[in-house]
């Protein structure tokens, strides 16, 4: 009797661990507490072919594309909350542009000893001896520079703050989608078994060959989905993500433009009041103190 309830039992251990079977006893052997999850799982053949699958594995397989496809859909309304959020943050860049017009004006109307410095860098001692030409020169030249550096660094930083925005956001959200695939009730429970099966598992446990072909087809459309996820964010990230938005890029080159005709203009004017004294007189006064 004991011969026959050996055979009996491996009879229905195959039967659970096959991809057909409407109960897969692996999941049952990890925890009494985690039964309840087998009811995500389909528990008679008209439930699968209702879904036109023939097995629990094709199953399982429609269940990622179901995702995936719910995914894509749902980022439709993600891209959307982003672009408004764009919209919003471009709409405002147009005043702060004049303020930033203000702190250059403000910059380069007055100065101390620190910012004189900072300015002239290695021409500052040599200029308390220049005259109006070497003014007009270096103002003409090195000091339209340094103007257009101030306009590129705070672009950039500008810049920097979009990109950094939105991919926070972005990351925050293929995050959120990623865990509600893994905490699916039947992917869940599998996940856990079959991570706990590969530390404790052990050659002479009956079923082994059986178990470990099981757990390398989970591996394998495990390895399967993480492959076709990171190319789903990938092709996301190159086109919606990553690139050049067009407004912004329209933004900076007329304002690029705009920027060199001010600051030509500027420039002038500085010559023609000789602010270079009130500088003079402002950092030896600081040096004074």
């Amino acid at each position: 009797m004991k011969g026959l309830y050996k055979v009996l039992f491996l009879i229905a251990a195959l039967y659970a661990l096959s991809p057909d079977s409407n109960v897969n006893c692996s999941y049952a052997n990890y925890t009494k507490g985690e039964k309840r999850n087998h009811k995500y799982l389909p528990t008679s053949l008209e439930q699968l072919r209702a879904e036109g699958v023939q097995t629990i594995a094709e199953w399982k397989e429609k269940q990622w594309k179901d995702f995936m496809t719910k995914v894509k859909e749902e980022f439709n309304g993600f891209n959307k909350v982003i672009e408004s959020q764009k919209k919003k943050w471009i709409d405002g860049k147009d005043n702060e542009f004049q303020q930033f017009i203000k702190y250059i004006e403000n910059k380069w109307g007055h100065s101390d000893e620190e910012l004189y410095n900072d300015i002239l860098s290695t021409e500052a001692e040599e200029s308390l001896t220049w005259g109006e030409d070497e003014w007009s020169e270096w103002m003409n030249t090195k000091g339209k520079l340094l103007i257009k550096l101030d306009l590129d660094k705070w672009i950039e930083s500008n810049e920097e703050f979009l990109k950094e925005s939105i991919r926070k956001d972005w990351e925050e959200w293929n995050k959120l989608k990623l865990r509600e695939w893994n905490s699916v009730g039947w992917k869940n429970v599998e996940d856990k078994y079959w991570k706990y099966w590969h530390v404790y598992k052990k050659p002479e446990e009956p079923l082994y060959e059986i178990k470990m072909d099981k757990m390398d087809k989970w591996t394998e459309r495990c390895k399967n989905e993480e492959i076709e996820w990171g190319k789903w964010l990938g092709s996301i990230e190159k086109v919606y993500i990553n690139a050049d938005w067009d407004k912004w890029v329209k933004w900076k080159n007329e304002k690029n433009t705009s920027f060199t005709k001010w600051v030509d203009s500027f420039a002038t004017k500085w010559i023609n009041n000789k602010q270079w004294n009130v500088w003079l007189e402002e950092r030896n006064n600081a040096s004074a103190q």
